[in-house]
């Protein structure tokens, strides 16, 4: 069974890629969202992935484009 650090650097690892891919134009974040909703998180991977998402939904100056992509 991996250790807290081995857990926290692959949850750090998973918040990382959710920005990274936030950052792609055409990244559609409440899709991402709703993919965890169908396939909950279980992993430390996934559930950093989520949190990033959740927190750039909650906190953000997301705005949804006309054409349906959310741009920052």
């Amino acid at each position: 069974m991996p250790d807290s650090y081995d857990n926290f650097k692959q949850y750090q690892a998973g918040r990382a890629s959710a920005c990274d891919d936030m950052l792609v134009e055409g990244f559609d974040i409440l899709k991402a969202l709703k993919s965890f909703e169908e396939d909950p998180a279980d992993s430390p991977y996934q559930l950093g992935y989520l949190r990033e998402l959740e927190e750039a939904v909650s906190v953000s100056t997301w705005k949804r484009r006309a054409d349906g992509v959310w741009v920052s």
